[in-house]
């Protein structure tokens, strides 16, 4: 009878805990879903742009908080447990049946199991999140350097369903600067073979049709920016890793150390003159912008609200094929 009311306990200590555990968390996570819509209006936003890997530091950030939230409820759940097991009282439980204990307990121990395995995964991801963080951080440094050979440099590009990771543009044309890092960690060297990577020591290789589809994307859009279609040069960016093969006729291969030669690298179908610099410069300002990013949201959000002729209207009045506002649009075209 002893062994039965002790489990009980236990049991039960371990389910008030799990409660309380519970509500904090649901507590939590309400108040980041609320705190993150209080903004003040900022008419600074504009000036803002992307940095290197932007939206890594972004899923970095939110994946912390995350884990912090958890590791709080877990704390919680410590505290509350240990708290009622030694100062709670035996006769606070119902007497139930010895087989209810049994079965709330395996229960317990199942649900804590599983918890604790999916916040062992969700620290293991925001490890490689800040890994691939670190990694874009590295290149787009790297990248600064070309800005005093006369180029601009911009980052996190959304294009389409895509961002292009860095882009650099000058007179010698459009590079556009994709990160891939290995599978895995210990991998040193990288050679490029056709349309796949190849990492060594061991056979790893990564594919780079997606690199292809963000090309596709940033010429589409490019391309009534200066109404014509602009050669985009395809630079993969490897940090970390030493280039055995550099590249061949479609793509690049370069790491955080060498980046900087890339402009090197001279295409003349590529060339572009200086007011299509400039032009190709200011989409991209406007692309890269935080309130560009923020009307992007609210346009989503509301699209859905509005009829076919007020979408064919905000349609009308920004530069056909590139979504570029009007006033910008214009602006680049007194420059030609």
């Amino acid at each position: 009878m002893t062994t039965t009311i002790d489990f009980a306990t236990i049991v039960s200590a371990a389910t008030v805990a799990f409660a309380v555990s519970a509500l904090i968390l649901l507590l939590s996570n309400l108040w980041a879903y609320v705190s993150s819509r209080i903004t003040f209006r900022q008419g600074f936003r504009g000036r803002i742009l992307f940095e290197p890997g932007e939206e890594l530091r972004r899923q970095v950030r939110r994946s912390d908080a995350l884990c912090y939230r958890h590791a709080i409820a877990m704390l919680v759940f410590s505290v509350c447990f240990l708290t009622i097991l030694v100062l709670g009282r035996r006769d606070w439980w119902a007497e139930l049946p010895v087989g209810i204990w049994i079965v709330l307990g395996v229960a317990l121990v199942g649900g804590m199991g599983y918890y604790l395995r999916e916040f062992y995964l969700m620290v293991r991801g925001r490890a490689q999140l800040a890994y691939l963080r670190d990694a874009n951080i590295a290149l787009g440094h790297g990248l600064l350097h070309s800005i005093s050979k006369g180029n601009r440099v911009f980052h996190s590009i959304p294009v389409g369903d895509h961002r292009v990771d860095n882009v650099v543009i000058g007179a010698n044309g459009v590079y556009a600067v994709n990160v891939i890092v290995p599978p895995k960690h210990s991998a040193k060297t990288v050679r490029l073979e056709k349309d796949q990577l190849y990492f060594e020591p061991g056979e790893e290789s990564v594919s780079l049709i997606d690199h292809h589809n963000r090309i596709k994307s940033l010429a589409r859009e490019l391309k009534p920016v200066v109404g014509h279609a602009v050669k985009v040069l395809s630079v993969i960016g490897v940090p970390g890793c030493q280039v055995v093969t550099t590249g061949s006729d479609n793509h690049l291969v370069v790491n955080e150390r060498n980046c900087v030669m890339l402009t090197g690298w001279r295409v003349p179908d590529a060339y572009l003159m200086g007011e299509e610099v400039h032009k190709i410069g200011e989409f991209l300002l406007w692309k890269c912008s935080r309130s560009k990013e923020r009307r992007a949201s609210k346009d989503r959000r509301t699209a859905g609200r509005q009829g076919p002729d007020r979408r064919a209207d905000k349609k009308r009045g920004s530069a056909k094929g590139s979504g570029m506002p009007l006033d910008v649009s214009l602006k680049a075209k007194e420059l030609s």
